[in-house]
């Protein structure tokens, strides 16, 4: 499998640092992983990093709802004004400590998040998906 890349927009760090280390421990140190705790940043450099690359960057999203200025939401909003080519390089999934079922139906209508589940993301869930992205085909079809 090729190493997948990796981002985290949260505004917990803590829940930031957990990922990042677990990603990292069941990758064997072959992920890149960003983290942000501002939704806006993280926007700024998805843009940046992927609007010029030559090539396609396979990248997992791990983005939380409810967040200070910019939330989940907000942030889902903006990511569908980007470039196609920009989206189909990465895959989202929502991650919040909300169980609310209004959230829940709202980001299982939204074409661009693949899931959400609640916080904290157990190991056995990050391997998982790991696991689930390593036999699918990218770049994504996320229209």
């Amino acid at each position: 499998m090729n190493a997948l890349r990796f981002i985290i927009i949260d505004d917990d760090r803590v829940h930031n640092y957990l990922c990042k280390i677990n990603i990292m421990l069941l990758t064997n140190n072959r992920s890149s992983v960003q983290t942000f705790t501002d939704a806006e940043v993280g926007l700024s450099y998805i843009i940046s990093e992927y609007s010029h690359s030559k090539t396609n960057l396979r990248t997992i999203l791990f983005l939380d709802l409810e967040m200070p200025l910019w939330n989940g939401w907000h942030f889902l909003d903006s990511f569908e004004q980007l470039d196609l080519a920009i989206k189909q390089q990465i895959k989202i999934y929502m991650v919040s400590s909300s169980n609310n079922i209004a959230d829940i139906e709202r980001a299982s209508a939204n074409k661009n998040i693949a899931a959400h589940f609640v916080k904290p993301l157990p190991k056995g869930l990050i391997s998982s998906i790991l696991n689930e992205e390593g036999r699918q085909t990218w770049p994504l079809t996320n229209t």
